[in-house]
């Protein structure tokens, strides 16, 4: 009796073990996922600007020309540091810190390129313009000039004499251009970055 017990037993736990076998081969175990210390950190990428950067654009076109760089760039709402632009709408400012190339490096040049409206300059223009004249207050004046774009203008800054500050109209955009008045090649470069300006748009 005692046999027999011990045969079926062991009848048994051979069925139980193929049994297992035959499962182990049809399902195999799928090991549990533990991500490595790299998998875990997303990485992210910065963000790209889907607008252009046309001062970038203009510096490339003839580096050696220019011989300046982009130091700084960021979107703002202001124009030269001065006079808030934030309800002017439809438009991006982007405020570019400039630095010669060449050593020493000296960040000495200052472009605000204000992105408008398509086939809306001129409007835009007036819009920045009547901002800057509502602000100013007793202490700047602005002289109208031409050959600068379509339209241009010098604002004085009676507190500030030895900055100049220059905008333009250029197409659909503006360009701010502030610069030391001490520096006499300072006024050459920025009449080329207009020139330039105007050809690249």
């Amino acid at each position: 009796m005692n046999k027999s017990l011990l045969f079926v037993g062991s009848f048994v736990l051979l069925i139980a073990f193929a049994a297992a076998d035959y499962a182990a081969n049809i399902y195999p175990v799928i090991p549990s996922f533990t991500p490595s210390s790299q998998a875990a950190t997303p990485t992210t990428s910065e963000p790209t600007d889907p607008y252009p950067n046309l001062t970038e654009n203009l510096l490339d076109s003839d580096s050696a020309r220019f011989g300046y760089e982009i130091q700084k760039r960021n979107r703002t709402t202001q124009i030269f540091e001065k006079f808030d632009t934030s309800e002017v709408r439809n438009i991006r400012i982007y405020r570019n810190l400039l630095q010669t190339i060449k050593e020493p490096k000296v960040s000495d040049i200052v472009v605000y390129e204000i992105q408008g409206p398509e086939s809306q300059g001129t409007l835009t223009y007036l819009s920045l313009k009547l901002k800057i004249m509502d602000q100013m207050g007793a202490t700047g004046r602005l002289n109208e000039v031409t050959g600068y774009g379509e339209n241009g203008f010098f604002y004085n800054d009676l507190n500030n004499k030895n900055t100049a500050y220059l905008m333009a109209q250029i197409g659909d955009n503006i360009f701010g251009l502030q610069y030391s008045k001490t520096n006499t090649d300072h006024f050459n470069t920025v009449k080329d970055m207009i020139n330039r300006f105007i050809i690249l748009n």
